[in-house]
C-alpha cells in the first residue's frame, strides 16, 4: 500500500471533517479514488458515505470551510435518517 502525499489544505480539510464527525461516533477512511480523494464515513447502521476532497482549492479557507459544511449537511442527513 502506497503512501498519500497531502498538502496542508489536503490534511486541514480532513481535520474539519473529522472535527465534525468524530463527537458522533462515526469513523471516517481515506480512500483514493482515481483522481479524487474521498474521505469514506461509516454510518451506525452501517451505511457508507463519502465526501471528496478538493485537492487544488483557489482559496485554503474556502476549501476547509466548504468541507465543514459537507459534513455538518452530511450529519445532519444520518440523525435524520437515525431519528435524532
Amino acid at each position: 500500500m502506497s503512501q498519500l502525499r497531502l498538502t496542508r489544505t489536503m490534511r486541514a480539510q480532513i481535520a474539519a471533517i473529522r472535527d465534525v464527525l468524530t463527537p458522533w461516533g462515526l469513523g471516517t477512511a481515506l480512500v483514493n479514488e482515481g483522481p479524487h480523494l474521498v474521505v469514506k464515513v461509516f454510518a451506525r447502521d452501517g451505511g457508507a458515505h463519502r465526501l471528496t476532497i478538493s485537492c487544488t482549492p483557489k482559496d485554503r479557507d474556502a476549501a476547509i470551510n466548504k468541507a465543514r459544511q459537507n459534513a455538518k449537511r452530511l450529519l445532519t442527513h444520518l440523525n435524520a435518517r437515525a431519528g435524532f
